[in-house]
Order: structure tokens, then sequence, then C-alpha cells
């Protein structure tokens, strides 16, 4: 009996939120696809905590490209689009050379077009086949910043676990109000390429914003 043999997926990420989101594709997809996974940063352990195998991206682009010619016949390269680092960016550079379908998730609502290279010159260059987003406000802002790309939205996993895992949980009442707050140092986030978030707001003020209001 001949069982057809799956289409395989390149997966490369750095970045948390690509990570968490692109990890979660991943578990819901590995019955249809083979995935090969590369990841550096925040990535590597998120891919861990999963259960996910994976290897180490390099950052030399001749590396990168002896990797893409190893799988050569790969359905796509799928990428997060990390701030801090241009290993995912090198990787759909050297796949689009080598004739393979790219793809990147943005998987925020912010800095999209800075996520490529903007503004330098050439930041169209670094551009994929397909953008990748996981909500329809995405969507729409991916769709008027990216007019000649084809935009998919995919499901967010990623969402979806945490919120069966949290109608498992029992609620417990608490004595008095508690506040949780969560943010990044966005108020210095430059990227490889020098350039700074869109950001006008530091996390410092974003906590001082949100307690005055409470």
């Amino acid at each position: 009996m001949n069982v057809k043999s799956k289409e395989r997926i390149i997966v490369v990420v750095n970045d948390a939120g690509g990570a968490e989101i692109l990890a979660a594709y991943v578990l819901a997809n590995q019955k249809l696809f083979d995935f090969i996974c590369y990841t550096s940063g925040p990535a590597v352990k998120i891919m861990e905590r999963n259960g996910i195998v994976s290897s180490k991206a390099p950052e030399k682009r001749r590396l990168i490209a002896g990797i893409l010619k190893k799988h050569q016949n790969a359905k796509l390269v799928l990428t997060g689009t990390g701030w801090m680092t241009n290993i995912e960016v090198d990787f759909l550079a050297e796949a689009k050379r080598l004739g393979l379908l790219t793809a990147a998730l943005i998987d925020h609502w912010v800095n999209y077009r800075e996520r490529f290279g903007f503004p330098k010159k050439d930041w169209r260059e670094n551009l994929p086949d397909q953008i990748w987003v996981t909500d329809r406000t995405a969507f729409k802002m991916a769709e008027r910043l990216f007019p000649n790309i084809r935009i998919k939205q995919i499901p967010n996993y990623y969402l979806s676990d945490i919120v069966r895992e949290y109608g498992t949980l029992k609620r417990k009442e608490s004595e008095g109000r508690s506040i949780l707050f969560l943010s990044e140092p966005v108020g210095r986030a430059t990227n490889t390429s020098g350039i700074k978030s869109a950001h006008h707001v530091s996390e410092f003020r974003a906590l001082r914003d949100t307690l005055s209001i409470v």
C-alpha cells in the first residue's frame, strides 16, 4: 500500500509573539504537514515547551542557503516577523532566490512595514509572497499596506488554546482587587536595521495611564 508523504513546511521564527502562534499552528496541523522548524531567541524555549523539535537557525546567509537547498521540495517557507533579528528576513530572501513559496506571519497590529525594513529604499525586496494574520483587523491593515501581496487569515490556535484552558479552570473568589499588568520595553524598541518603533509611548507611561482609569 502506497502511503502519500506529507507536504513539507519550513518554519523559521525568533520572537516570542510569532513563536507562540506558529507553535500552536504546527501542533494543530502536524497530521497534515511535515514541519521542519528553525528557531533562535525566545522561540527556542517556546518550541521546546510545546514539545516541538527545532534546530538552531543560523545567522550566515550561506548556511541559510544550504538549509533551503536541502529542502527545495518544500511546499512553503513560513517565518515570523521578528523585530530584533534579520534571520527571518534572510530566510525569506534566500527562499525567494531559490524559487520557494514564502509566507510571513504578522502577530501584532503595529509596525507592519517596518518588520521588512521600511523606510529603507529597498525594503520591498524583503517582502514574502504571502502575509499571514490571525484576525480581521490585522487582515484589513495588511491589505491596505501591502496591496500587491496575498493576505491570508489563519485561525489563532494559540488564542483558542488559552480560551479552552481558561474554560477548564474553576473560578475562585478572591478578597479585594488585584491587577496584573504585562508589558514590554516598547520605549526603546529598535530593530537590527536601526529603525525605531512607531510607538511614541513607553511601558511606564502605559502603566500610569492604566492606573489612572481603574
